[in-house]
């Protein structure tokens, strides 16, 4: 069990021990708040970008939660050589 942030940590490392490149997606639902949700990024074997939401177990892969209007999504790129 865990919020968002963990279970992409997890994820996130799992993905890398593995060699795949993976960002966290960081969603803020406008400029005046701090990130409500968190996501990881990845790329399959053929390059093409692959969402996926640890908490969202009863959504398909590349599915990602819905901004409100006004809302952004930040990357970071974790793991660097």
């Amino acid at each position: 069990s865990g919020d968002c942030v963990s279970k992409s940590v997890l994820l996130a490392t799992l993905l890398a021990s593995l060699d795949y490149p993976v960002k966290f997606i960081a969603q803020h639902p406008n400029d005046e708040t701090g990130f409500s949700h968190v996501y990881v990024l990845t790329q399959d074997e053929s390059g093409n970008e692959v969402r996926l939401d640890p908490v969202a177990s009863d959504k398909p892969i590349g599915w990602s939660q819905r901004l409100p209007d006004g809302g952004f999504e930040t990357s970071w790129d974790i793991f660097r050589d």
